[in-house]
């Protein structure tokens, strides 16, 4: 194991889980008559709840087997981040639902906090015998 401590790996597993239940959240809110009444918005938000989990199961090996962070996880969170802020802002323009809204700030806070986790270096984190690792084998897309 890599990781000194598993409090990292369980600070990771409870902001999925809050992920999780705001995107599960968000879905109800679009299910809802009064929601904007696009087509597509269902099942996207479907698709984006079920990757929730997958990316929490593929976040614990990473962080405790791995020198550096996920790279499939940092660009999925990054694009992910980048196409919801634009979505939230059009949420927030139109004023159709202020809970829905406000429901998609939660998931975009939420995933930004979790790119910014994500990203960080685990160079501090590791067994003595690891810290002295180049740069290169510990640095992860956005490093």
């Amino acid at each position: 194991m890599i990781l000194r401590e598993m409090d990292i790996a369980n600070l990771f597993h409870v902001l999925y889980t809050l992920l999780f239940a705001a995107q599960i959240t968000a879905l109800i809110f679009y299910v809802e008559p009064t929601a904007p009444s696009i087509k597509s918005v269902v099942p996207s938000q479907a698709l984006a709840l079920a990757v929730v989990p997958a990316l929490s199961c593929l976040s614990l090996p990473e962080r405790i087997q791995s020198f550096r962070s996920s790279d499939c996880i940092n660009v999925f969170l990054f694009f992910s981040t980048m196409f919801d802020a634009v979505q939230v802002r059009t949420l927030w323009l139109r004023l159709a639902s202020k809970k829905l809204a406000a429901t998609a700030s939660v998931c975009l806070a939420l995933k930004l906090v979790l790119l910014f986790a994500e990203v960080q270096g685990k160079k501090r984190y590791l067994h003595k015998k690891y810290q002295n690792l180049a740069s290169e084998m510990t640095s992860g897309v956005f490093a």
